[in-house]
């Protein structure tokens, strides 16, 4: 434990900056808390205490100690005198043996005193501190007031701003650039470790005696790298003449003995950051800058680049991609000289560099191929538009493809030494063989190889750029070259990256290319890329390519590897929907052909018929056999490889193979991994095939027929993965197919009553799996049969849901099913939806109550309650849990259910005497939801519905949301009976609620408030009067008279122009934007006028 009154600063230091591994937090907390106490029991903040020690020479403290004595007085660096600093500068403790960070810390209080001071009140304080720091403490001082200031001009503008102007003012920075240039120039005469410098260099350069050296910390490497870090960054301000002048020699000795290996790594890698951040320095004449690149003999130095260390590739590359783009914008400039200058230079200079790529002793290839000096390639090849430019684009892209080639066989090998197999073509696909292109410099990929262990990013991205940009130059040639590559998975890659820079014009050869990839198969997923990006175009032209295609696919699909078995399945996919018209088609050169392939199929009879189910070799029990897989539904009898090959390219033969091979591989186990990645696709392949033209009607239905009985023999209808299957089934057959083939039609009805047969009997809603598949189903079949079939379903769980009360996600997956069958088939069963309706309205407003916002209430299921945070919402803003967001949703369906009844011709149903008085309840909830009053729920009271409970208090967004449905309602109920008698309590409700829609209604709903009072002008005269009451109600709290008589004025000339489209038989849609910006700015200025004088009521 730690006691203050010890005076122990040192283990209070050392506990709380740096605690040793195992100590107690509590101990490093009650540390930093005593270092506290003693800050805090002083005057001065502790600064005359931190001050004695740190500059005490009595013995030397821990480092601790002196970093947080540091910290103290660089937050009370105002009480620090000229002396002071000039003394802790030297003190033992903050310099010679000192840890760096403590070093660190006072160049840091040094720097901020430097900003604050200089040049007002300390003017000349770069040379007092030549005079008095060390070269280490001295380096250490300008790179904290660089990276403290300097470099943060965006944040320290005045201060940064003020210390440039006072430091070329004043010489300062002129005189270090001496000091630097002379540290380097000192270091380069000799190759001891621990060179002296001067004690004083501002006053030795003065004069003419020779500079003393008092000992320094520093190695020379140390020294070197620091001296050329700063002058890298302080570059950007100083002068850039005094620079070069300085530095011309010294750096091109450190660059130049790079390659004898004199100097480390890091001073040539500095060195040659500092070239290019001379060359980076804005000057205001291009000529400054083509003289700054002769004088540093930038060219020359960048062509010898190659030859460099591979460690300092990096810092070479970056400056020749630098070097490339500005002598770009030189060659672009104005200026004659310049500009022919620039061209010469770029000319030698890429011609050098493109010619030692060709060599293995050079580093040129990852010179060549890094980030920065392939971006300034790419932006060369798209700006440089001369005769010239063409013969090094193709010189470019032949390094590029060998430096991809080399990529790819680098990429192959290891692969191959991993999996310790090849990565080669299936020899057991048919016709899967290697084609023999011409070989492409394989002399240089082989070198090429040997180096890629000096690259450190394939640079991918920059690589397909600058193609892209040659690709745009000369698409002929880079297609042309693009064919000769002796690496057909490179090809393919190539391919598919530069297909969408390609002109149109360059169409044909780009097919060509994907024709030489389709023809030369390899199991690989590039291959079935290329696939599905050309497939459907190619396939139809070329039909001999199905032999190569077609069986790589199915080959693909038994494969080990996860990943392609799940590429192929997706490739079939996209491969059979995009064929699904043209795949059972034959050429017209395949169907002259001598009668071979047509008759093949049926070659011992000499006959071609279609296949009767007797043929399609399925035995009586292949329903237990279906359960764990779908089999072969060809002929016992397969054909050869060698005949598939020659019958794939018949159109009904490639289905009938598809399917063949599909069928067998589909397993739909639950627990097999495979089922959603590649089995279900498939299922959807096979029913895209079914579905084709290939096949005739009995054929399609045999096929089906097939494979759905054996499913719901084996029990798969009540399993997710056979619903799935089913879904996927479905997908390739349309409506207008079931419409014209009575039969079809018949099996998918069939297959909806084993789905309805097989939904879980206990549970009220539907699993995630039927859900779909019964929206589907419904889709597909048009007959009325189907929507009492669902109709009756759903009654049948509205009823058992009495019983037990469901989830709302349960509810949820009903009333979307019921809407979709009143907008499938409408009229055509009024009997089924009437009695849905009352069970349906009930359970949507009385099993599930609208939950409030601001009102948590008890869940009685363990669920959340209705309240809780929002990360995205602001501070206090009530947000719907996911409990009552789930009542909110059934709420919003309640208002789409009612719509869909009235759009669909079952508005009769709503009105019904026979639902138990339902339609008043109803009626009242609406009403009220139109003015922004939300019920919670509805109960049967004395053989009346009425709604119960406070209403919900929902958040502004969801409670305009219902608002909106709830007004949108209303003006289809007065658009069928208002004014018209029928129903004569709707009348009295439109009339009594119209007031109350001028107070209750956010600007969120204004425009459906506006159609609701034109439907009701126009069907009840007497809301004219309402209206005119309500307006002079407006006009006394407030309102504009001109607004309420401009109001009403286009409110009656709205209703007109419905009456008289309902007269000539066309449909009102609802107030056009013209009308919408007259109206709505009225309308919400009437409402501010009611809202805010119920406020001030109130």
């Amino acid at each position: 434990m730690i006691d203050p009154s010890t005076g122990d600063l040192e283990l209070a230091a050392f506990y709380a900056l740096n605690p040793p591994l195992g100590i107690a937090p509590s101990h490093a907390e009650e540390a930093r808390a005593v270092l506290e106490r003693v800050t805090a029991a002083t005057e001065d903040g502790g600064f005359t205490l931190c001050w004695s020690l740190a500059v005490s020479d009595e013995r030397i403290l821990r480092p601790e100690l002196v970093f947080w004595c540091l910290q103290v007085l660089l937050s009370t660096r105002q009480r620090l005198s000229l002396q002071q600093v000039l003394a802790l500068s030297r003190s033992p403790q903050t310099s010679g043996h000192a840890p760096g960070y403590v070093k660190n810390k006072a160049a840091q209080l040094i720097a901020e005193l430097v900003v604050e001071r200089y040049p007002l009140n300390w003017p000349n304080a770069v040379v007092d501190l030549l005079q008095a720091l060390d070269a280490d403490a001295m380096l250490r001082f300008l790179r904290a007031l660089h990276e403290q200031v300097l470099a943060r001009e965006a944040q320290r503008h005045v201060e940064a701003s003020r210390l440039k102007e006072a430091m070329r003012a004043d010489g300062s920075a002129l005189l270090l650039l001496d000091w630097w240039a002379y540290l380097l120039r000192a270091a380069l005469q000799t190759d001891a470790e621990g060179i002296e410098l001067p004690e004083a260099v501002s006053a030795v350069m003065r004069s003419s005696g020779e500079p003393k050296k008092p000992g320094t910390m520093l190695s020379t490497t140390e020294l070197v790298v620091g001296v050329l870090e700063l002058l890298a960054d302080y570059a950007f301000w100083m002068d850039l003449s005094a620079i070069v002048e300085r530095f011309q020699q010294p750096l091109l000795q450190l660059v130049s003995n790079a390659a004898g290996q004199h100097w480390p790594v890091t001073v040539v890698s500095a060195a040659v950051t500092a070239l290019e951040r001379m060359l980076l320095r804005k000057v205001a004449h291009p000529g400054e800058k083509v003289h700054v690149c002769k004088s540093l003999h930038l060219v020359e130095l960048v062509m010898n680049a190659s030859n460099a260390d591979s460690d300092a590739l990096p810092s070479w590359s970056s400056l020749l991609g630098s070097l490339l783009m500005e002598l770009l914008e030189l060659y672009e400039t104005s200026e004659a000289t310049v500009s022919n200058w620039a061209a010469n230079a770029l000319r030698t200079l890429l011609d050098a560099l493109l010619g030692a790529t060709t060599s293995p002793t050079t580093n040129a290839q990852a010179l060549l191929f890094s980030a920065p000096v392939l971006s300034a390639m790419s932006s060369l090849t798209r700006r440089l538009q001369t005769v010239d430019w063409d013969a090094l684009s193709r010189r470019l892209l032949t390094a590029i493809l060998q430096h991809l080639l080399a990529l790819e066989t680098n990429e192959r090998d290891t692969s191959d030494a991993a999996t310790s197999e090849p990565n080669g073509v299936r020899t057991d696909v048919p016709l899967a063989s290697v084609h023999e292109a011409p070989t492409l410099a394989r002399d240089q990929v082989s070198d090429a190889v040997s180096q890629l262990s000096t690259s450190s990013d394939d640079c991918s991205t920059e690589i397909m750029s600058v193609l892209g940009h040659v690709v745009k130059r000369s698409p002929t040639l880079v297609l042309e070259t693009l064919q000769q590559l002796p690496a057909r998975r490179l090809q393919a890659r190539l391919l598919l990256e530069l297909a969408s820079s390609f002109p149109e014009n360059a169409r044909e050869l780009v097919l060509e290319n994907a024709r030489q990839v389709l023809s030369d198969p390899v199991m690989d997923l590039v291959y079935f890329d290329v696939v599905a990006r050309f497939g459907a175009v190619l396939l139809p032209k070329s039909p001999p390519l199905y032999a190569y295609v077609l069986p790589m696919l199915v080959s693909s699909l038994q494969s080990e590897s996860t990943r392609l078995r799940e590429h192929a399945a997706n490739t079939c996919v996209r491969l059979v929907q995009a064929l699904r018209d043209v795949l059972p088609r034959d050429p017209e050169h395949i169907r002259e052909q001598a009668g071979v392939v047509a008759a093949a199929p049926v070659a011992a009879t000499g006959t071609r018929r279609e296949p009767s189910p007797a043929d399609s070799g399925i035995p009586a029990d292949s329903a237990t056999r279906v359960a764990t897989g779908w089999k072969s539904l060809l002929p016992e009898r397969v054909p050869s490889a060698a005949l598939s090959s020659m019958l794939i390219q018949n159109g009904r033969f490639r289905v009938e193979y598809l399917l063949h091979h599909f069928q067998d591989l589909v397993h739909l186990d639950g627990q097999d991994p495979d089922l959603n990645l590649v089995q279900l696709p498939l299922v959807e392949c096979i029913s895209l095939l079914i579905s084709s033209e290939a096949l005739s009607a009995d054929t399609r239905l045999h096929y089906l027929e097939s494979c759905l009985v054996p499913m719901h023999s084996s029990g798969l209808f009540r399993s997710a993965s056979g619903l799935r299957a089913v879904l996927h089934l479905s997908k390739g057959f349309s409506p207008a197919q079931c419409q014209q083939d009575v039969r079809l039609s018949q099996i998918w009805l069939t297959c909806l009553d084993w789905v309805l047969e097989a939904a879980p009997s206990p549970a009220y809603g539907l699993d995630a799996d039927a859900r779909p598949l019964l929206h589907r189903l419904a889709e597909l079949l048009s007959e009325p049969q189907t929507g009492d079939r669902i109709a009756t379903f759903i009654e049948t769980r509205l009823e058992l849901g009495r019983e037990a009360l469901p989830l709302e996600q349960d509810l949820q997956a009903l009333v979307l099913l019921e809407n979709q069958l009143c907008d499938r088939f409408q009229t055509a069963c009024v009997s089924s939806q009437r009695r849905l309706f009352e069970p349906l309205v009930r359970a949507l407003l009385s099993w599930f109550p609208l939950l409030p916002a601001d009102a948590p209430a008890e869940s009685t299921d363990g669920r959340l309650p209705n309240v809780s945070t929002s990360r995205g919402a602001p501070s206090g803003t009530p947000v719907l849990s996911e409990e009552a967001r789930e009542r909110y949703t059934l709420r919003n369906l309640f208002y789409t259910y009612l719509g869909q009844l009235l759009n669909n011709g079952l508005a009769s149903i709503i009105v019904d005497d026979t639902h138990q008085g339902l339609w008043p309840c109803l009626l009242h909830v609406v009403v009220a939801g139109a003015v922004g009053i939300h019920f919670q729920s509805i109960e049967l009271v004395a053989r009346q519905w009425q709604p119960t409970g406070p209403p919900a208090m929902l958040p502004e967004p969801e409670s305009a949301a219902l608002t909106r449905a709830a007004l949108s309602v209303l003006r289809r109920f007065a658009e069928h009976w208002a004014g018209s008698g029928t129903v004569p309590s709707l009348d009295a409700a439109l009339l009594q609620a119209l007031p109350e829609l001028f107070r209750c209604a956010p600007a969120a709903v204004c425009r459906e408030n506006v159609e609701l009072q034109i439907v009701l002008l126009t069907r009840l005269p007497q809301v004219e009067r309402v209206l005119e009451l309500i307006l002079e109600e407006a006009t006394s709290r407030g309102c504009a008279a001109s607004t309420c008589m401009q109001y009403l004025r286009i409110l009656s000339q709205f209703s007109q122009l419905r009456r008289e489209r309902e007269r000539r038989g066309s449909a009102f849609d609802g107030i056009d934007s013209k009308q919408t910006a007259a109206v709505l700015p009225l309308l919400r200025q009437l409402v501010q006028t009611f809202s805010s004088s119920d406020t001030d009521q109130a």
